[in-house]
C-alpha cells in the first residue's frame, strides 16, 4: 500500500467531518476497541494527556507539545482539523508523518480490520486516524502523547483506555446540533470522561461548568488543578509579533497571538508541572523556551504583504469574539477588510453580527468543504445586521482574495470563520505550515 492507497481506503469510511451527522448516530466504541486491540491495544502502552474543551484545545497541544520537546522529550501530538494535508493530524516533535510512515500504519490496520471486526459496529475515518495515532507514536516510542479529541469527548475517538492527565480547555457552545444548545449538556458530554483518580488541569471555565467539573472529580476522586486557584496569571502586553504575559511573575514571551492564547500557555504550564506526578521532569527553562518556540498555524496567523493578512480559523462566537478583540488591540481604530466563510453547521448569524460590528467592508466566499455556506446566503443574512456596507458575495476563495486586495487600501485583510478556508488561502498561497 503506497500513500494514495493508503488515503483511499481511509476515505472508504464515514467521514463526519464532511457528512454531517445526526444527534443520536453515535453508538459506542466496540468497533474501535476490536481494532485497537488487533494491532496490539497501542494506546496501552503510551503515557497519554488528552485535552477536551471547545476553542484553544490545538493551540494548548501545541504549546505542551513545544514545551516537552524542550525539556527532551520525545512527543506525539495528534490534532484536527488539518490545514493542508492529513498527515498534519499526527506529528512527532513537530514534524508530520511522513507518507511511507503513514500508509505502512495504514496498511496494518486495514490487515487488522478483517470481516470479524466490521460486524462489530462501524468505523469512521477519525477513528481510523485516532487508532493510526496510537499505533504510530507506539511504533515510534515516544515518551508521551498529547491526545486532542476531535469532538465532545464522551464518545470521542481519543477516549479510549486511561489517559494519564486530562487537560480542559474553555467550554463554550459549538457542535450543538450533536452536543445540544444547553452549556451544561455540551460540558457534561466533555467532563463526564474524567476517571477515577486522574490529574484534572482546567482553564478558566463558566461558574456552572466550573461546579459541573468540580463535581464529577468528586465522584471520580480526581486531583483537580485550575489556572484560577493554582497559578497567577497576568497579561502584559500584545503586538502582532508577541503575546507577554507572567505566570506566577515569571515573563513569557510567545508568538501566539492573543489574550486568550497567554490563557492557553498558562494552561499548558499548569498541564506540563503535572508531569512531575509522573516522574517526567521539565524544567523552568524547557517552559520558557517551549513557550517561545511554539506555533501553531491558522490562528491569528499574520501574513506580511501590501495588504497586510492575518488569518484565524475562528468558528463559533466565543472563538471570533476573541479574533476581534485582538484585532482592535493591535490595529486600533483601522476597519479592516474581511473575508469570511462559515460552514453551514455554525452559528452563522450570530458570527455575522459580530462582524457587522466590527467592519462594514466585507467580502463573502466558501471553502472546498462540502458544508460550507454559499457565499449569498451569508451576505443575505449580513444585511440584516449592517445593511450599507461594501459587500461581496465571490465564486470562488481565489476572486475573495482578489477583490479584497483591490478594496484595501493598506487596510488589512482578516480572514476567518472556518480552518477550512484557512486551508484553501494557505494553498493559494503556497505556505508551508510545517516546514
Amino acid at each position: 500500500m503506497d500513500y494514495c492507497q493508503a488515503l483511499e481506503y481511509l476515505y472508504t469510511h464515514t467521514d463526519y467531518e464532511r457528512d454531517i451527522p445526526k444527534k443520536g448516530m453515535w453508538r459506542d466504541h466496540t468497533s474501535l476497541k476490536g481494532l485497537l486491540t488487533a494491532l496490539g491495544d497501542p494506546q496501552d502502552y503510551l503515557t497519554r494527556v488528552n485535552i477536551v474543551g471547545t476553542n484553544g484545545k490545538g493551540s494548548t497541544g501545541a504549546i505542551l507539545s513545544s514545551i516537552l520537546m524542550n525539556a527532551q522529550y520525545k512527543v506525539g501530538f495528534y490534532s484536527s482539523p488539518h490545514l493542508r494535508s492529513i498527515r498534519e493530524r499526527i506529528q512527532i516533535d513537530g514534524k508530520p508523518i511522513d507518507k511511507n510512515a503513514f500508509a505502512t500504519c495504514m496498511n496494518d490496520i486495514k490487515m487488522a480490520g478483517d470481516t470479524k471486526l466490521r460486524r462489530r459496529g462501524f468505523r469512521t475515518v477519525f477513528e481510523i486516524l485516532t487508532a493510526l495515532a496510537f499505533y504510530h507514536f507506539w511504533r515510534e516510542g515516544v515518551d508521551i502523547a498529547i491526545m486532542e479529541a476531535g469532538m465532545g469527548g464522551r464518545l470521542d475517538a481519543t477516549n479510549i483506555g486511561r489517559p494519564d492527565i486530562l487537560c480542559i480547555t474553555p467550554i463554550s457552545y459549538d457542535h450543538c446540533n450533536i452536543l445540544g444548545n444547553d452549556i451544561l449538556d455540551i460540558a457534561r458530554e466533555k467532563v463526564c470522561i474524567i476517571k477515577e483518580n486522574q490529574l484534572v488541569a482546567s482553564a478558566p471555565q463558566k461558574p456552572e461548568v466550573t461546579n459541573l467539573i468540580k463535581e464529577y472529580v468528586r465522584k471520580k476522586k480526581a486531583q483537580l488543578f485550575t489556572i484560577k486557584d493554582d497559578l497567577k496569571l497576568e497579561l502584559i502586553h500584545i503586538d502582532k509579533t508577541y503575546t507577554i504575559f507572567k505566570v506566577d511573575g515569571v515573563e513569557y514571551k510567545t508568538h501566539l497571538i492573543g489574550h486568550h492564547q497567554a490563557k492557553n500557555c498558562a494552561l499548558a504550564i499548569l498541564t506540563a508541572k503535572l508531569l512531575k506526578h509522573l516522574n517526567l521532569t521539565v524544567s523552568d527553562e524547557a517552559i520558557r523556551e517551549g513557550i517561545s518556540r511554539a506555533r501553531w498555524p491558522g490562528r491569528f496567523m499574520f501574513l506580511n504583504g501590501n495588504p497586510d493578512l492575518i488569518l484565524d480559523g475562528a468558528h463559533n462566537p466565543e472563538g471570533l469574539n476573541m479574533f476581534i478583540s485582538t484585532v482592535k488591540k493591535i490595529f486600533p481604530g483601522v476597519k479592516p477588510i474581511a473575508i469570511v466563510g462559515i460552514n453551514s453547521n455554525k452559528d452563522i448569524s450570530t458570527m455575522l453580527k459580530m462582524i457587522g460590528g466590527f467592519t462594514g467592508k466585507v467580502i463573502f466566499t466558501s471553502s472546498n468543504h462540502p458544508h460550507a455556506s454559499k457565499p449569498a446566503e451569508l451576505m443575505s443574512i449580513f444585511k440584516r445586521y449592517c445593511s450599507n456596507g461594501s459587500l461581496k458575495a465571490t465564486t470562488s476563495v481565489e476572486e475573495a482574495l482578489k477583490v479584497a486586495r483591490g478594496m484595501s487600501n493598506g487596510a488589512p485583510i482578516i480572514i476567518t470563520g472556518s480552518l477550512y478556508l484557512i486551508g484553501d488561502i494557505l494553498d493559494i498561497l503556497d505556505v508551508e505550515v510545517f516546514p
